[in-house]
């Protein structure tokens, strides 16, 4: 197992491979309730407890079918492969920060400011259209 080699270790991000296990097997268990997986985990200012998250998943899917979701291989695979592909960005650009966006051979680290600018990031690489601006009324 390839372990992330974290220099400075960061309180928020103490449990997030717990998290990314929760979150793909409740994707993996229930598309339809990924969503809202996703929007109470990252509904608090600093993560509730494993043990919140893990209620959650539950209340979401059931138990039974997050215990089978869990036992899935294919998802411990795709955290590591997660892990392997930051830790080589990280290698390659000296970037550790995240998220990270991957359009073709393009890393783009970092958060946006808004979503204007994820448009203009996604028109510029991929050719696709931006989207009008909405009207405001006076």
């Amino acid at each position: 197992m390839l372990q992330p080699r974290i220099e400075v270790p960061i309180a928020e991000h103490s449990n997030a491979c717990t998290y990314a296990q929760l979150g793909l097997a409740v994707w993996r268990a229930d598309r339809s309730k990924q969503e809202a997986f996703d929007d109470w985990l990252f509904s608090f200012i600093r993560p509730p407890g494993t043990n919140e998250a893990r209620e959650q998943a539950i209340r979401l899917i059931g138990t039974n079918a997050l215990a089978k979701a869990i036992q899935d291989p294919w998802i411990d695979r795709q955290i590591q492969q997660d892990i392997r592909i930051y830790h080589t960005n990280y290698l390659r650009y000296r970037q550790g920060q995240l998220p990270q966006l991957i359009i073709g051979t393009n890393l783009f680290s970092g958060t946006l400011r808004n979503i204007q600018d994820l448009y203009r990031l996604l028109s510029a690489q991929l050719g696709l259209p931006l989207p009008e601006a909405p009207q405001v009324k006076h």
